[in-house]
């Protein structure tokens, strides 16, 4: 199967009219657990424990975004999140400044991704529909769904990557 591996948003072509079809986690963000100790040392009460999250590639995918927007191409986030999980996702995009009017969310559940854009996208109205994921078996379910219509990439974070 055909696809590049990137480690950053940067790389990813953009033309007119594109489709971006975008994966949320361990793609887009990783999520930082903080612990927050009490001020007094002997309380009874547990410490805090959050989990934050982050960007992988923020300076990438502002790039992308700004990209997409100069082509008047559009993305959408595609998760194996629930839809039960809407919440937590929306809060976390908050935290990350990124509007959630502006780029849907497709919740997959269960569902293959593929499965879920074929669905809910006419992707034939695009000149290119571009797929990033950071699993190789949702890009070959992608490429086997839609062929040479669809541009897998694979999306390697580097470890010591934290921005």
């Amino acid at each position: 199967m055909k696809y590049l591996t990137i480690n950053t948003f940067n790389k990813v072509p953009i033309t007119k009219n594109n489709l971006v079809l975008c994966d949320i986690d361990d793609t887009l963000l990783t999520n930082k657990t903080i612990y927050l100790k009490h001020k007094q040392t002997n309380s009874d009460k547990p410490d805090i424990k959050l989990k934050l999250p982050s960007y992988i590639d923020k300076s990438g995918f502002n790039n992308l975004l700004q990209r997409l927007k100069i082509t008047e191409s559009k993305l959408y986030f595609i998760t194996s999140r629930n839809e039960k999980s809407s919440d937590f996702t929306n809060n976390q995009f908050k935290l990350l400044d990124i509007d959630i009017n502006n780029y849907p969310i497709l919740y997959c559940g269960e569902n293959h991704k593929s499965n879920i854009v074929k669905k809910f996208i006419d992707i034939n109205s695009y000149d290119n529909v571009i797929f990033i994921d950071d699993l190789t078996h949702n890009l070959r379910k992608m490429k086997k769904e839609f062929g040479d219509k669809v541009k897998c990439f694979l999306f390697k974070k580097n470890d010591c990557d934290n921005k």
